[in-house]
């Protein structure tokens, strides 16, 4: 049987013809896209953050603290970018986890925008007991609501007549029963007053030591004097994270040191990619506060 042969081009049907609907159809489908994808770059990962359990193994954990909870919040940037609101409606979801304590490592604003006030009270809505450490945000002296104000005096004032506790090269005991492990704040590297010299000097170095730090660049040093865990912020992840590669920009030394949990020779690092942002923009790179469970590190013999 002779097959069939192919079409010449003149028998060959003709390709369908594009009305003015279809190309308007397409051409709204081509332009929704990226309009969709830069409406949750601005308006949904920004403000979608991620609670998640993490465990805190501790060298020589008193058992007194053997389960204790901590939230750890970091880098809110109350500003005129970062809403007051959005930063209450996290601490709501802090204090419904009931956590045992809560840390904030600085940056509660954004250097001159003002906003203490309102990053004061936010923060002094968190129900557990609160140690602050402060950011290079957090730095500076601005004209507020009519006088000339250093920026982290009054946020120490506001938070210490709120009854929570503000670390400045300083540490303080943590005690259950007979129990006890030291919790320190540093200042911020970037304000040239980082003395973790000074944190020290004070403390037993036989009891554990969870540092306060908000940029990550110190947890070298703060592993050479013996802290046992240093809990950080400051690179916001990067905020825009591209996947196989990482974070575009980062405001560290160290590249390396871009988020989440990072070993040292004898402590361990957290960092938190953070509540807020300075510019308005995060892709692949949820805010976040990790809930922290402490257990008793198990030691090779």
């Amino acid at each position: 049987m002779t097959p069939p042969t192919a079409p010449t081009p003149a028998e060959a049907p003709a390709p369908p013809r594009q009305t003015r609907r279809h190309f308007l159809r397409n051409l709204a489908a081509g332009l929704a896209l990226p309009t969709v994808g830069l409406a949750y770059v601005v308006q949904v990962e920004p403000f979608w953050p991620q609670f998640h359990e993490l465990a805190m193994p501790v060298k020589n954990l008193p058992p007194a603290f053997e389960g204790l909870r901590i939230a750890h919040l970091t880098d809110l940037h109350v500003s005129n970018a970062v809403p007051v609101g959005y930063i209450r409606a996290v601490v709501a979801e802090v204090n419904r986890l009931r956590p045992d304590i809560c840390f904030v490592t600085g940056d509660l604003v954004t250097r001159h925008e003002g906003w203490i006030d309102e990053a004061c009270d936010a923060v002094a809505g968190i129900a557990a007991p609160t140690y602050i450490s402060l950011g290079n945000h957090d730095y500076g002296q601005l004209t507020y609501k009519g006088r000339i104000i250093d920026v982290a005096n009054e946020i120490q004032q506001r938070l210490t007549a709120a009854g929570q506790t503000v670390l400045r090269n300083t540490a303080v005991p943590l005690r259950r029963g007979t129990d006890r492990l030291w919790i320190m704040g540093l200042e911020d590297i970037w304000s040239g007053r980082f003395s973790p010299a000074q944190a020290f000097a004070s403390i037993d170095p036989a009891v554990p030591v969870i540092a306060l730090s908000h940029n990550p660049d110190t947890a070298a040093s703060l592993d050479s004097y013996g802290a046992s865990w240093t809990l950080a912020g400051h690179t916001h992840g990067g905020q825009i994270r591209v996947p196989g590669y990482g974070a575009l920009l980062l405001p560290v030394q160290d590249k390396s040191l871009q988020q989440g949990l990072h070993a040292f020779p004898r402590s361990q690092l957290y960092i938190s990619r953070g509540v807020g942002f300075l510019a308005r923009a995060r892709i692949f790179c949820r805010p976040e506060v990790p809930i922290f469970t402490m257990t008793r590190a198990i030691t090779g013999s």
